[in-house]
């Protein structure tokens, strides 16, 4: 395809709404690789991530205190219902206690998924996780005072009240960091922006849904395409830019600035659908299907709502956590520092026989490719002579 996009991502183009306007085709040209848009994006989330993350430790932390001195300053916690401490501990010796209930407490949250794409963007969704995460983390935080003798003992009502009180707080500081990205370019980077090909109604409804008055859609429907037959089943609406033929599906992946393919032709064949599917693995987009396609996909399959319409996809992979991200290059690290050290002479003495029976330089580098089509420079022991072709 010869044209793409001008200036996709311009506020000028689509300043709220993606799909915003009939673009004919004399105003589509080709803008070059988008990797780097991904990584862009990709940097955006996580940073949005890890920056909820510390919002909701301080105010774990801040639920703890107000909880600390209702409990025990206050003088409203009398009656029978607060006698479960035998004294009132003073405020360091329940440090440790706010220490510990918070790292219990950030740990639910990853678990509830907290910091997934839907739930930084919907309060709805964001409240639920929350809920979720405060309720395991009082059943949980409760267990540890029965099962561990700690000194001070941790009062029951504080670990109730602390549970309470966290939740609006919360709540309230995602309420606050939602209404922080919408008034940025950050909500639209965090967007996931889909190629459509072929049409429905499922995907009618998608693009009625991608402006919310209380948050932000998780999704964006740059454009369309249909399947090989060149025909729509269901004809999309002008407001949905028509970026070329199916044929030209690849170079669009490749060129453009998509970062996922949602399928909504519902008369696609099951091998058209695999060749698509294989074609969004090799370019690094995620790859959705409206449900009646389930059959013809691999292992690794979830459902989620965009909207109100169901879809399947391959696209939640573990490595798209940034907790997972992170453990991950931890156990790189060590792993890599430990194999070097315990390994290194019998590296040494490879290297040494490599040497002498073909001199030369004894260690091999090639360019390859890594995710996200990032690059970098491996190395190995060289198994080949230097002037092999």
């Amino acid at each position: 395809m010869q044209h793409y996009l001008n200036n996709v991502l311009s506020s000028s183009v689509f300043p709220s709404d993606c799909s915003r306007g009939y673009l004919e085709r004399e105003e589509v040209m080709k803008i070059g690789n988008s990797s780097s848009r991904r990584e862009h994006s990709i940097t955006i989330r996580t940073a949005t991530e890890v920056g909820c993350f510390f919002l909701d430790i301080l105010l774990v932390l801040a639920g703890h205190l107000m909880s600390f001195w209702l409990r025990f300053d206050s003088g409203f916690a009398v009656g029978p219902l607060f006698t479960d401490s035998l004294s009132n501990p003073t405020f360091y010796s329940y440090v440790p206690h706010f220490v510990l209930g918070g790292i219990l407490f950030s740990m639910m949250l990853v678990q509830s998924g907290a910091y997934r794409r839907n739930a930084l963007l919907r309060r709805q969704a964001s409240f639920h996780a929350v809920s979720r995460a405060s309720a395991k983390w009082i059943v949980l935080y409760l267990l540890v005072s029965l099962f561990f003798r700690l000194d001070p003992p941790i009062a029951r009502t504080f670990v109730l009240t602390s549970g309470l009180l966290i939740v609006p707080l919360l709540f309230l500081g995602r309420v606050a960091l939602l209404n922080l990205i919408h008034r940025s370019d950050w909500g639209d980077k965090m967007r996931t922006r889909l190629l459509v090909v072929g049409w429905s109604p499922q995907a009618s409804e998608l693009c009625k849904g991608q402006v919310k008055k209380d948050s932000i859609h998780p999704i964006c429907i740059v454009g369309c395409v249909p399947m090989l037959h060149e025909k729509f089943s269901t004809e999309p609406p002008k407001s949905v830019p028509r970026l070329g033929k199916h044929k030209d599906l690849e170079n669009l992946l490749v060129t453009g600035d998509f970062d996922g393919v949602l399928l909504a032709d519902i008369d696609a064949r099951p091998e058209d659908v695999a060749e698509l599917r294989d074609l969004c693995y090799r370019e690094h987009a995620d790859f959705l299907v409206v449900p009646s396609f389930f059959e013809v996909l691999l292992t690794g399959l979830h459902m989620e709502m965009l909207g109100k319409v169901p879809v399947l996809g391959t696209n939640r992979l573990p490595l798209d956590s940034t907790f997972n991200q992170c453990v991950k290059r931890m156990i790189d690290i060590v792993g890599g520092l430990f194999g070097l050290v315990t390994l290194g002479p019998l590296i040494l003495i490879a290297m040494l026989f490599v040497w002498l029976e073909s001199p030369g330089a004894v260690l091999f580098s090639q360019i390859r490719s890594g995710r996200m089509g990032r690059r970098f420079n491996m190395y190995k022991i060289r198994t080949m002579r230097p002037d092999a072709a």
